[in-house]
C-alpha cells in the first residue's frame, strides 16, 4: 500500500534516503543527502512508481560507490581561472609566474573558444580533438603549458566528481606540435670558451690596475658563465657596473669581428648565429 507523507510514514530507497508520495503534488518524491546538502528528485511525467523507485535506488547506489555524477553547470573556463588564482593565492607561484599563467589562460580563451564557455560535463573527446589543432600557432613551449592546463581542468573536474572520466586520457588525444619550426640550439665549443675567456681577461677592464674588486669578482666567476649566452655576460657586467658599459661593447665588437657564434633570441628559443 502506498503511504502518504501526510501520514508521516516513509519508505526507504535501498535502505538510504527517503521516498514518499506527495498527496499535494500527486507524485512520488525522493530525498537524499549529497556533500552535506539535501537533494530532491520528483517522479517524471509518464514514469510509474516502480520506475521512479528504481531510478532513486540507482542514485543512492552510485553515491555509496563514489560513482554518482551530479549535474552542474560549471564551465571549463571557470575551473581553469579558479585553479590559476588558487595557485597564486596559496603562494604556490610567484607574481611573475602568475602573470605568465594569466597569459596562458588568454591563449586558451583565444584558441579554444569553442569549449571554454561550455559546461565541463558537456565537453567530449570530439570537442577536444576539434580545438587542439588551433594551439599549433604557438611555440612548443607555449603548447606544453596550454596542453597541461587543459588536462589539469579535467583532472580537477574528475577529482571533484563533476565528470566520470578525463577525456584527455583518451587514446585519440595527444599533444600537437607547433607550426613554428624548432631552432637548433648549440652551445659554444671548448675552443670557443677558451677564446672568450682569453679576450675578456686580456681586456683592460679586467686588469689589476682598474676596478680591483670587479676584477677579482669576475675572475672567480667566469666558469659559471661558460655555458651561457655571451650577451648574458654583457648585461651582467653592464647592470653591475654601468660606468664600464662602453668598454664591454668594445669586447662585443671584437667577439663579432673574429667570427665567433653569437646567441640570439628566436620565437621558440635561443639560436647561435
Amino acid at each position: 500500500m502506498v503511504q502518504e507523507r501526510t501520514q508521516k510514514s516513509k519508505s526507504k530507497g535501498n535502505g538510504q534516503g527517503t521516498v514518499y508520495f506527495s498527496k499535494t503534488k500527486n507524485i512520488w518524491v525522493g530525498q537524499y543527502t549529497l556533500n552535506g546538502k539535501r537533494k530532491t528528485i520528483y517522479q517524471r511525467k509518464n514514469e510509474n512508481a516502480t520506475e521512479f523507485k528504481k531510478r532513486f535506488t540507482k542514485i543512492i547506489n552510485d553515491i555509496n560507490q563514489g560513482t554518482y555524477i551530479e549535474k552542474v553547470e560549471k564551465t571549463f573556463i571557470e575551473i581553469l581561472k579558479e585553479y590559476v588564482q588558487n595557485k597564486y593565492d596559496t603562494n604556490k607561484v610567484s607574481a611573475r609566474t602568475h602573470i605568465r599563467d594569466i597569459e596562458t589562460v588568454k591563449q586558451i580563451e583565444k584558441t579554444c573558444k569553442d569549449i571554454v564557455d561550455m559546461p565541463i560535463q558537456k565537453i567530449t573527446v570530439y570537442h577536444i580533438r576539434q580545438v587542439l589543432p588551433n594551439i599549433t600557432v604557438y611555440s612548443n613551449n607555449s603548447i606544453d603549458k596550454i596542453y597541461r592546463f587543459i588536462n589539469k581542468v579535467f583532472k580537477i573536474a574528475l577529482s571533484d566528481r563533476i565528470i566520470p572520466f578525463n577525456p584527455m586520457e583518451n587514446e585519440s588525444i595527444s599533444k600537437p606540435k607547433s607550426d613554428i619550426p624548432d631552432k637548433k640550439v648549440e652551445a659554444l665549443t671548448l675552443e670557443e670558451h677558451k677564446k672568450l675567456l682569453q679576450v675578456l681577461e686580456s681586456h683592460s677592464l679586467f686588469q689589476n690596475n682598474s676596478f680591483p674588486d670587479c676584477n677579482k669578482k669576475y675572475r672567480t666567476d667566469f666558469s659559471c658563465f661558460r655555458s651561457q649566452s655571451f650577451f648574458i655576460l654583457l648585461f651582467y657586467f653592464a647592470l653591475s657596473y654601468f660606468s664600464i658599459f662602453f668598454d664591454v661593447l668594445i669586447v662585443a665588437g671584437w667577439w663579432c669581428s673574429v667570427g665567433l657564434p653569437v646567441r640570439v633570441s628566436t620565437i621558440s628559443g635561443w639560436e647561435w648565429m
